[in-house]
């Protein structure tokens, strides 16, 4: 009796599901018109529209968990050229690193050698200063030039008297030609020049024999260039000091090849010192001054700065070496010795073509 009570109750909800699905599924198509409604239809259409409301956000779901796609092939090349690159440089750095190391090492040494070098200068330089200071009267022997030398700095006056600065001239002019003796000429020059010589020799590619030839000539000339000029009572000096001054035609030479001859510009290096007598070989005139030889300078044309520094680039003014041979002691000769210098004159141009190609 219950379990028939049951079934009827079931067959009865049953029903109602039924007719209520299908009053719902008449309801929600009317406007598309009447039609046969079956239960089977019903449920393939819930199917189709939870298939379709469940699509979207599943692949949503998939991207936000973050499923990554295939890498790209010339991604995966572009990544692997930089690093056989990367590697390359690396290389290249240790290398350089090595190349650094051992350029440190070379200087260190090249540093060493030039400290030696300049230690060999100096002792040259020395030795060379020893010869400046005797090179007056050093034709005279090394006793007699140096008190010769030493009495002249107590006899010379230092003031501008012309009198008293004429009086020493003529005791100079007079002592000189009482000394002149070519048997007493500087015995020990040899020995110094071979000193010289070696304290040279790294600066030149000569061989120090040839060094000794050359320079003992040199010294030879000059030695007598110094016995011609000491003789007279004209003061004969040298003079260089124009560094930085504007170009002065009266006293500087100007080569008649430049094309820069007519325009002006600063001093910045003296090429060959200038030449200057003050007055005449048997001293007169001594208040007149005449320039023998003119200075050759290197100059820049344009302004100078506040330091001294030219603001435009180097010119050369005057004739060249090759054009100087002799000139400086042929006219020294011609003011100094007269026509007796005539025979001098291959002296002079010897002097000079030493001290180029020596």
């Amino acid at each position: 009796m219950f379990k028939g009570n049951g079934s009827e109750s079931d067959v009865d909800m049953e029903g109602q599901d039924a007719r209520g699905i299908a009053t719902r599924n008449v309801g929600s198509a009317g406007s598309a018109g009447p039609g046969p409604i079956s239960r089977q239809g019903s449920v393939d259409h819930l199917h189709a529209e939870t298939a379709e409301a469940t699509e979207v956000p599943g692949e949503r779901l998939n991207h936000h968990r973050g499923i990554a796609e295939p890498p790209d092939p010339a991604s995966v090349a572009d990544y692997e050229g930089l690093l056989i690159k990367f590697h390359s440089l690396n290389k290249d750095l240790d290398e350089e690193r090595r190349l650094h190391r051992r350029t440190k090492v070379d200087l260190q040494h090249k540093e060493q050698e030039a400290d030696e070098i300049f230690k060999d200068w100096k002792q040259a330089t020395i030795e060379l200063n020893k010869l400046r200071a005797q090179g007056q009267f050093r034709w005279a022997g090394a006793k007699a030039a140096v008190a010769i030398a030493n009495l002249g700095q107590v006899l010379e006056p230092h003031s501008q008297n012309v009198e008293a600065k004429c009086r020493y001239l003529r005791w100079k002019a007079t002592t000189s030609a009482l000394l002149d003796n070519d048997q007493i000429q500087g015995s020990d020059d040899s020995r110094r020049i071979e000193e010289m010589c070696k304290s040279l020799s790294p600066f030149s590619g000569s061989e120090v024999t040839h060094l000794v030839e050359n320079l003992t000539r040199v010294v030879g000339e000059a030695t007598d260039l110094d016995k011609a000029i000491n003789k007279q009572a004209a003061e004969i000096t040298w003079f260089s000091n124009c560094v930085g001054r504007e170009f002065d035609p009266m006293w500087m030479e100007i080569s008649p090849s430049s094309s820069h001859r007519d325009r002006g510009g600063y001093v910045r290096l003296v090429v060959a010192p200038g030449l200057k007598k003050r007055g005449t070989s048997t001293g007169e005139d001594f208040e007149i001054v005449n320039t023998l030889l003119k200075i050759e300078v290197v100059c820049e044309i344009g302004s100078m700065d506040s330091e001294g520094e030219s603001l435009s680039s180097s010119i050369v003014y005057g004739k060249t070496f090759e054009d100087r041979k002799g000139e400086v002691l042929d006219a020294t000769a011609h003011e100094v010795h007269g026509d007796k210098w005539q025979n001098h004159k291959p002296l002079g141009r010897s002097f000079f073509n030493h001290l180029l190609t020596g």
